[in-house]
């Protein structure tokens, strides 16, 4: 048996440390692309809160309104005397700014009367005194204050129309870009009557 001088068996520290180099740029890369995931889905699930409550409020309010026997109007203060709703009057006049009423009346053909309102003071909008969207104490979404508006437009023999415009916003304390979102919404819905 000969044996052979000169060679080992083993790892140089040189090779051993480009090994473990190698292995932490892999894991900082994974680690990174991880988190890179796990941040595009909580921004994905915030969107996603946001937007649930602002489709629910609009298919709630356009459907009342819509199918409504009549539309009284809109108050700027709940405390004005009466419902109104602005005439537009006929071309050539021009239209004029449309109101931005705090509040809208509607009544069904039960008789039930539906006040919808924007509530600047806790951050949400109502139906008949109740929330119509998440934003109680522990809720997950906030109304941006002074977004909220409704317009009431009536032509020469049109019936009465009126649009709802709001923005949510995801209720966060956190800095991070991923758990916020903003979402403005916006629709105009034509009575029945």
């Amino acid at each position: 048996m000969k044996k052979k001088l000169g060679i080992r068996s083993g790892f140089t520290l040189i090779e051993l440390l480009i090994v473990v180099a190698m292995a932490a740029s892999v894991t900082t890369i994974v680690v990174g692309v991880i988190a890179s995931t796990l941040r595009g889905a909580n921004k994905s699930i915030t969107i996603n809160k946001v937007r649930e409550n602002g489709n629910y409020a609009i298919s709630q309010m356009s459907r009342t309104i819509k199918y409504a026997k009549t539309i009284e109007g809109g108050k700027v203060n709940i405390t004005d005397p009466s419902w109104s709703c602005q005439n537009i009057p006929q071309a050539p006049t021009p239209t004029p700014v449309p109101i931005h009423y705090k509040f809208v009346n509607v009544t069904a053909f039960d008789g039930t009367s539906y006040v919808f309102g924007c509530d600047e003071v806790n951050s949400t909008i109502l139906m008949n005194a109740s929330e119509i969207i998440d934003a109680g104490p522990t809720g997950s979404v906030t109304l941006i204050p002074g977004s909220c508006y409704f317009t009431c437009s009536k032509g020469f023999i049109d019936t009465p129309a009126v649009g709802i415009n709001f923005i949510l916003s995801s209720k966060t304390s956190s800095a991070l870009v991923e758990s916020q979102a903003t979402i403005p919404f916006s629709t105009f819905i034509k009575g029945r009557n």
